[in-house]
C-alpha cells in the first residue's frame, strides 16, 4: 500500500491541506470536506503530470505518524496504485510508452512461448498495431484500468502485480 502524509490546516475561515511529499499541491476551500476532496483531486493531477513529464513519482512513507492536529496520511486508491508502480517498473526497466504499446500489441503468432518473459521482444514487430491510447488510459491516475488490463502490461514487461488483504491496524 503506498502511502503518504498530509497537513490539514485552518486560518481564519479558510482550510488548507498540503503533503511534503507533494509540494506543489496545496489545495484551499471554506470547510474540512471540500477541502479534502480538492486536494485528492489536485493530487491525482500532480500524478498525472509527473508521469507525463516522466518525473519520479515521491518515495511513500512506510510508517506515518500523527504528531499534532491536523497531521493524517492517505493511501492512494488501489487503481492509482497500480498506475503509480505500472509507471515505476516502467522507469526501471527503460521501457517507454512505445515499447509497451508494441508490447502489448504482440500476440501468440508473433512470439514462441519460451520468449515471452526475454529480451527478445523489444525487437519483434507485432502483428497488429499498437494501441497507443490504452497505454495513456493504463497511465492515467484518473481513469480506472481493469486489474486484467495491469496484469497484462505487467506481464509484458516482465513483472506481476501481487495485490494482498491486510486487517487494520
Amino acid at each position: 500500500m503506498i502511502k503518504y502524509t498530509f497537513k490539514l490546516t485552518k486560518h481564519k475561515d479558510i482550510f488548507s491541506v498540503r503533503s511534503p511529499q507533494f509540494p506543489n499541491v496545496v489545495s484551499y476551500a471554506s470547510n474540512e470536506e471540500a477541502v479534502l476532496k480538492k486536494f485528492f483531486f489536485d493530487l491525482d493531477n500532480e500524478l498525472n503530470c509527473l508521469i507525463n513529464a516522466n518525473k519520479l513519482i515521491p518515495a511513500p512513507v512506510s510508517n506515518p505518524q500523527r504528531k499534532e492536529k491536523g497531521d493524517g496520511s492517505f493511501a492512494l486508491s488501489l487503481s492509482a496504485e497500480c498506475t503509480v508502480l505500472l509507471y515505476n517498473a516502467m522507469q526501471r526497466k527503460g521501457i517507454d510508452r512505445k515499447q509497451l504499446a508494441t508490447l502489448l500489441a504482440l500476440t501468440e503468432k508473433d512470439v514462441k512461448p519460451e520468449d515471452w518473459q526475454s529480451d527478445k521482444l523489444k525487437n519483434i514487430k507485432p502483428s497488429t498495431s499498437p494501441k497507443y491510447k490504452k497505454v495513456q488510459r493504463l497511465l492515467d491516475v484518473c481513469l480506472a484500468s481493469t486489474i486484467n488490463e495491469m496484469t497484462e502490461a505487467f506481464r509484458v514487461i516482465g513483472c506481476y502485480l501481487n495485490i494482498k488483504v491486510e486487517n487494520f491496524k
